[in-house]
């Protein structure tokens, strides 16, 4: 006799999934800016050791997203057509206390100024 996976899948919160939650540690919008000045979006400097799941940006124009930890450029993503995108970690990305984690945008769209967001999730 075998058994019957019928394909539902149950999700309850217990205490095997302790440590796993994430929140929102901080979140910006700026707005009025122009074309080919990078601005940082959001800061979070972290206030003791932390693990950074995801970060969520997005804005009114296309534009380059780029990543700062204590000043050095971790990685740049280009938004496409939606103009949102998520930096998502497969293995959390590690801060240490008082470690700065700077998120940058630059758009390109000349004449135009544009509003931007982003948060950043972690625990």
């Amino acid at each position: 006799m075998s058994d019957f996976d019928s394909g539902d899948v149950r999700i309850t919160a217990d205490a095997s999934a302790a440590g796993l939650e994430v929140e929102a540690l901080a979140g910006n919008a700026i707005s009025g800016i122009a074309a080919n000045t990078p601005s940082t979006i959001v800061t979070y400097t972290a206030p003791v050791k932390k693990l950074l799941s995801h970060i969520s940006v997005s804005g009114t124009v296309y534009a380059k997203f780029q990543l700062y930890l204590n000043t050095a450029l971790l990685e740049t993503r280009r938004g496409g057509p939606d103009r949102t995108l998520v930096f998502e970690f497969l293995r959390p990305l590690r801060l240490q206390a008082t470690d700065i984690l700077d998120v940058k945008v630059t758009h390109f769209q000349t004449g135009e100024t544009a509003e931007f967001e982003s948060t950043v999730y972690g625990g």
